[in-house]
């Protein structure tokens, strides 16, 4: 456990599993599609290994206690797997088809740290056209390509000539971000960590000026920033925080 002395006050990080240890998985085996747009009879198979049993699992929000999926609805799905600790395992954009009417999709990765450039574009193969589309709860319109979006799932709606609609979760993928080691984050735990008295090698052996040592605590520096333990007086601003942030999910490297 690391502990972190600000200002001669120290702040431990409460024990909790770890997750990012564990060796739970979930494959998708297969899909059987729905009869129709309206019907909801589709079915997405799932193997899981590895975790602690007894799994529980979501499409969607629909919970199931079986790896079978069974009573869904045309769409795209996130379908997740919880063990016994509460560690998760996740598969994103899973499609169940309709009997001829199919999802098709592409994505273009969120690069920026601060602000958001992600892509998604909705293709329907056949179906009953025209068609309409709605994301995160907007407005409906025939533009099925939307921009300037976070990382994460977001929730699109179709709807048919006939008025018939599907909801999609579709998981935009994140990029590396714009954030640098040298010209952002070394500057910055040097003003606000090393220079104040605390992380400078000498008050404490973590010299947070020095990349390897940064990089030994950087899921520490975050948490603790994104918490405003640290630095003890709380100067960060929001965006500082988030800049750390993008740059230890990055995986903290020394660009």
């Amino acid at each position: 456990m690391l502990t972190f002395l600000t200002a001669c006050v120290y702040h431990d990080i409460a024990g909790r599993i770890d997750c990012s240890k564990s060796n739970l998985t979930i494959q998708i085996d297969s899909v059987r599609g729905a009869a129709s747009c309206s019907v909801a009879n589709g079915i997405i198979y799932a193997t899981v290994t590895g975790g602690e049993p007894p799994y529980q699992f979501m499409a969607n929000n629909k919970l199931f206690e079986t790896d079978s999926m069974k009573g869904l609805s045309p769409g795209i799905y996130v379908v997740k797997v919880i063990d016994a600790l509460g560690c998760e395992a996740i598969q994103t954009n899973v499609t169940v088809p309709a009997a001829g009417f199919t999802f098709l999709t592409t994505f273009e990765p969120d690069t920026e740290c601060l602000s958001n450039n992600g892509k998604v574009t909705i293709d329907i193969d056949q179906g009953n056209p025209p068609y309409v589309f709605s994301i995160d709860g907007g407005e409906f319109s025939a533009d099925s390509t939307f921009v300037g979006l976070q990382f994460g799932v977001h929730i699109v709606k179709v709807s048919d000539v006939d008025e018939c609609a599907s909801e999609l979760q579709v998981d935009v993928p994140r990029g590396a971000s714009d954030v640098r080691w040298s010209t952002d984050i070394q500057p910055l735990l040097t003003l606000k960590c090393s220079d104040v008295g605390c992380h400078n090698g000498i008050s404490r052996t973590n010299d947070f000026r020095k990349y390897k040592s940064a990089k030994k605590f950087a899921a520490d520096i975050k948490t603790q920033t994104q918490n405003r333990s640290m630095p003890f007086e709380g100067s960060l601003t929001q965006d500082q925080i988030d800049i750390i942030a993008c740059w230890v999910d990055d995986g903290a490297p020394e660009n």
